[in-house]
């Protein structure tokens, strides 16, 4: 039988009602803002302004995408994706930036191996679309979702 349709004609398998969006941003407002614009897709979203709270939610929930602003104290978004890959390489990880510097655009290419940069600043509708053609990309290697390092 074939998955259900979820929002927006994505199937069940393609929405976050097997799987979540983890965003890190030190802004809670831009959190919110971002969970109410991709709430509506069906996407679980995980939220949290601290790093090391990222990686727990990381480790206990089937999380398909990563979205990190890249300016916060302590860690720049880089740094964190780059981390990410490590611990999950199928993981798909985008970047927010106000940054016009191609070194930062540089280190998120080849550290993070991001999916995608998104300028802060963005437009809601274009914001979904990218994050829904995100995860049709996702395609785990063993066929499951990841829940927890290896």
């Amino acid at each position: 039988m074939p998955p259900e349709d979820g929002p927006l004609g994505l199937s069940t398998s393609e929405t976050g009602s097997q799987s979540s969006v983890l965003l890190l941003d030190d802004d809670e407002r831009d959190l919110t803002l971002l969970e109410e614009i991709l709430r509506p897709d069906g996407f679980r979203v995980l939220k949290t302004t601290d790093p090391t709270r990222a990686f727990e939610l990381l480790a206990s929930h089937p999380v398909r995408i990563v979205i990190s602003d890249q300016n916060m104290p302590g860690l720049t978004g880089v740094e964190f994706l780059s981390q990410v890959r490590k611990l999950y390489p199928e993981v798909i990880r985008i970047v927010f930036t106000n940054s016009q510097d191609p070194k930062v655009f540089a280190d998120a290419v080849s550290k993070a191996a991001i999916h995608k940069f998104i300028m802060k600043h963005w437009h809601g509708e274009r914001l979904r679309a990218e994050v829904r053609e995100a995860s049709r990309r996702y395609r785990p290697k063993n066929g499951t979702l990841p829940s927890s390092a290896k």
